[in-house]
């Protein structure tokens, strides 16, 4: 599964989560954890976006919205 990842201009497409935790890892410090947004369809199985909450989790993001495009 791919994710897109964007930031401010930035935009990266991730096919896993190593590659979610180097996007965030090069970003780090333009990442507000208050603003962190998890857009997906509503009927998105939770295994699907598993991988972007335990990368969060590693980063000590706890605080995110679930949107539903």
């Amino acid at each position: 599964m791919n994710f897109v990842l964007s930031l401010l201009n930035k935009k990266q497409v991730a096919k896993s989560n190593t590659e979610i935790d180097q996007f965030i890892i090069a970003n780090k410090s333009f990442i507000d954890a208050n603003k962190i947004k998890i857009p997906s369809t509503a009927n998105i199985p939770y295994d699907k976006f598993k991988p972007i909450l335990d990368v969060l989790r590693e980063h000590a993001y706890y605080k995110y919205k679930l949107v539903t495009e």
